[in-house]
C-alpha cells in the first residue's frame, strides 16, 4: 500500500470525524439532543464507516466471508504468553505516556489560547475542549443532573467503545498494516503510527500525547504479526473512561 493510498484510508475518516465533531455535534445539540449522546453519535458515525470499510475492503480482495478467512487475513491469531506480556507492557506504556503528555499539554494550551497564540473553535465539544479542566466534577457538570440513574448512558458508552475498537483495529491493524508491510517492510510501524495519530486531528492539541502510544501499538502489532495486542491494549486504555461515566450515573459524590 503506497503512501497516497494509505493517506486516503486514514485521511477520509479523519475529515469525516472533523465534520461530525464540529458541524454535526452543534446541530444535534441545537435540536435538543443531549451533549453526551450527541458526542457519542458524532464519534460513532466515522467509526461505523471504518468498520464497514474494513469488511468491504476485505471482500474486494476476493476473500470469503467466513470467520477462519477473516481471522487469518486480519491476523487475529492466538495469543501466546510472550504476546500477553508485551500487551500488558503496551497498555501501561500507552496509559502513562498519553496521561503524562496530556497533563503537560493541557497545562500549556489554555495559556496559549488566552495570549492568542492558538485558537480553539467555540464549537468544540466540552468533553474534549482543552480550555475546560477534565475530571469527575467536570464530567458531572457536562452530563447534567439527569444523568444520575440513567443506565442507558453506560450502555451507549460501552457500545461506542466496542465500535471504536473494532472500527479502528479491523481497518488499521487488520487490513491496512499488513498491506503497508509489503511496501515499507520493517519501517512500517513508524509510517503507520504517524498516520494513525493524524486520524485524531479533530483534537489536534492531543496528537503529540497520542503519538508514542500509536507508534508502540503499531510496533507490537507488526512485531507479533497479531492484531489482538492492539485490540486488548486499545480497549482497556479507552475503556478507563467508562469509569467516570459509571460514577456519574451512580451519583458518586452527589
Amino acid at each position: 500500500m503506497p503512501l497516497w493510498e494509505a493517506g486516503l484510508f486514514f485521511g477520509i475518516p479523519a475529515i469525516i470525524t472533523i465534520i461530525c465533531v464540529y458541524s454535526v455535534f452543534p446541530y444535534l445539540v441545537e435540536h435538543g439532543c443531549s451533549t453526551f449522546v450527541s458526542y457519542a453519535i458524532v464519534l460513532d458515525i466515522p467509526l461505523a464507516i471504518m468498520l464497514v470499510a474494513s469488511l468491504v475492503a476485505y471482500r474486494m480482495e476476493g476473500n470469503p466471508m467466513s470467520w477462519p478467512a477473516l481471522r487469518d487475513r486480519f491476523r487475529l491469531n492466538r495469543m501466546e504468553r510472550k504476546g500477553w506480556l508485551w500487551t500488558i507492557g503496551l497498555f501501561l506504556f500507552m496509559l502513562i505516556t498519553a496521561g503524562l503528555l496530556s497533563v503537560l499539554l493541557l497545562s500549556i494550551i489554555p495559556g496559549l489560547v488566552e495570549k492568542g497564540v492558538l485558537t480553539i473553535s467555540d464549537s468544540t465539544p466540552s468533553f474534549i475542549d482543552p480550555r475546560i479542566p477534565q475530571g469527575l466534577e467536570s464530567m458531572k457538570n457536562q452530563m447534567g443532573a439527569e444523568a444520575v440513574g440513567n443506565w442507558s448512558l453506560l450502555v451507549i458508552t460501552f457500545f461506542s467503545l466496542i465500535l471504536n475498537i473494532l472500527g479502528e483495529e479491523f481497518l488499521w491493524r487488520g487490513y491496512v498494516l499488513p498491506r503497508q508491510e509489503l511496501t515499507y517492510g520493517k519501517r512500517t510501524w513508524m509510517v503507520h503510527g504517524v498516520l494513525w495519530t493524524l486520524l485524531h486531528a479533530f483534537k489536534w492539541w492531543q496528537m503529540l500525547a497520542l503519538l508514542p502510544g500509536a507508534l508502540a501499538l503499531s510496533f507490537v502489532a507488526q512485531r507479533f504479526q497479531n492484531t489482538w495486542p492492539g485490540i486488548i491494549a486499545h480497549f482497556v486504555t479507552n475503556g478507563i473512561g467508562m469509569i467516570g461515566v459509571l460514577l456519574v450515573v451512580m451519583g458518586a459524590g452527589a
